[in-house]
């Protein structure tokens, strides 16, 4: 006897397999394939679910700028803009209706150094950009301290041109 894929066959008789063993052969195929992939997706699952929320992102347009995450995002229209800052090392305070997940602080937090304002922060990473508009105060950070004093001068780049009327560059990432 040999077995081919999940049909035996009897070499030695020379037979065929009948329609039946055929179909049995590819339903246990068929299972096994399903049951393979229900684990792949369940592996990827877990894995996302483990990882956490994509990076902070943050990007512009002609007339906004937006920093996300995968708990939310806030827009700014930079006519709005006040100002700009970079804080070495802020005491982030406690979370007023956000939280930490996976090495992200979102949502809302209260601090005697910046106030009331919406996080998109790295935990590892010490500082952070703080941007200014009427009422709406938002801190967040890159992905290491170096991009993050590179990403501040930057903003404070852009919001000068857009005080100045300086025409504002198109979608930047």
């Amino acid at each position: 006897m040999q077995r081919r894929g999940c049909v035996t066959h009897n070499m030695e008789q020379n037979q065929i397999p009948s329609e039946e063993e055929l179909i049995h052969g590819m339903n246990l195929a068929s299972k096994r394939n399903i049951l393979f992939i229900i684990a792949i997706i369940a592996v990827f699952t877990i894995f996302t679910l483990l990882k956490g929320g994509s990076p902070v992102r943050v990007t512009t347009d002609k007339e906004t700028i937006t920093v996300s995450s995968s708990k939310g995002s806030t827009t700014i229209p930079f006519s709005e803009l006040d100002s700009v800052e970079y804080v070495p090392s802020p005491d982030y305070g406690s979370p007023a209706g956000g939280g930490t997940e996976q090495d992200i602080r979102y949502g809302t937090w209260n601090s005697p150094d910046l106030g009331e304002y919406e996080a998109y922060v790295h935990t590892g990473i010490a500082s952070c950009i703080v941007l200014r508009s009427g009422s709406k105060c938002v801190a967040f950070n890159m992905e290491n301290e170096e991009t993050t004093r590179t990403f501040s001068a930057a903003c404070e780049e852009l919001l000068e041109k857009v005080k100045s009327g300086t025409d504002v560059p198109h979608s930047q990432e």
